[in-house]
């Protein structure tokens, strides 16, 4: 055996593989690399419609009204936002922003403008990473409208989602309360089960 296991390891040297798997192997390592270095990472790719990374103004335009929001001074944050959207109409952060100004009409009581522009925001970015937010925030416009149905539908959407833990108790606790209010026994009995 070892007789032929010798001449196998002779012969192997003398006559290697092809080279095609070997060529195939580079072609595509090269490809990778053409790829990662003339692509730029904010253009469409295959056919993908990506939006532009946001250029340094519309990253100090969208932080100011965020500030404008966390201080407190929603008037003013709703005004900034609206310029904001009005200026960069294709900006990579247009929906995110968006969702803050329907944050904003929720808590300005402005529910019906909030339903609009929450429901625009998941019809239009359905994998934006501020969605399930953005159905708790349209659920409770629909709330405040006294559209308990489809509210109680985005409450439970969210509630069995990937969102983070915290938000979707938020939402359970609100469909459980919900569906006590309305008395709906079987709803009841489905949630606790």
């Amino acid at each position: 055996m070892g007789f032929l296991h010798d001449e196998w390891q002779i012969n192997r040297l003398k006559n290697p593989p092809s080279m095609s798997v070997h060529r195939y192997v580079r072609a595509v390592l090269a490809c990778c690399v053409m790829l990662t270095l003339f692509v730029p990472l904010n253009r469409p790719v295959f056919g993908q419609n990506r939006a532009a990374a946001p250029s340094v103004q519309e990253r100090a335009a969208f932080a100011q009204a965020q500030a404008l929001f966390v201080a407190g001074e929603l008037s003013e944050a709703a005004d900034a936002l609206e310029r904001f959207l009005g200026t960069y109409q294709q900006s990579g952060v247009r929906w995110e922003a968006k969702a803050l100004l329907g944050k904003i009409r929720l808590q300005q009581a402005s529910y019906q403008a909030a339903a609009a522009t929450l429901a625009e925001v998941i019809e239009q970015d359905p994998d934006g990473g501020y969605l399930d937010q953005a159905r708790m925030d349209l659920a409770s416009a629909y709330l405040g409208m006294g559209r308990k149905k489809p509210a109680m539908g985005l409450l439970e959407t969210v509630s069995m989602s990937d969102a983070a833990p915290a938000l979707r108790r938020q939402a359970y606790d609100a469909l459980v309360d919900l569906v006590l209010q309305e008395a709906d026994v079987v709803r009841a009995v489905k949630l606790l089960v």
